[in-house]
């Protein structure tokens, strides 16, 4: 199961996004563009990534967040992998920036 997930990475190695939501919505994205989950569901993905992150934060120190969803819409696990250089506030429980990021 994790060797299918790396196989089907979606890498980003260079994020634009400055803030959470911004990087949230560049990772959804990505995942759209690769074909994970079908298109027209894309705003009904947002929502539960959103409400997800509104439980707690998924920024789990050392510099990285694996933000996440469950969604009857997605039939394969898949996994977008981002770094943002200069780090974005997360609410990490470290408090530090988050320059790596793993959308399960």
């Amino acid at each position: 199961m994790i060797s299918e997930l790396v196989d089907s990475a979606t890498i980003l190695p260079g994020l634009e996004a400055t803030t959470k939501g911004a990087a949230l919505k560049e990772l959804l994205q990505a995942a759209l563009a690769a074909d994970v989950f079908p298109k027209k569901r894309a705003a009904g993905l947002k929502k539960k990534l959103t409400e997800r992150e509104a439980m707690g934060s998924t920024g789990l120190g050392n510099g990285v967040a694996v933000p996440h969803f469950k969604h009857n819409d997605v039939e394969q696990s898949s996994v977008v992998v981002a770094r943002a250089a200069d780090g974005i506030e997360w609410q990490a429980i470290d408090g530090g920036p988050v320059t790596i990021m793993f959308l399960v």
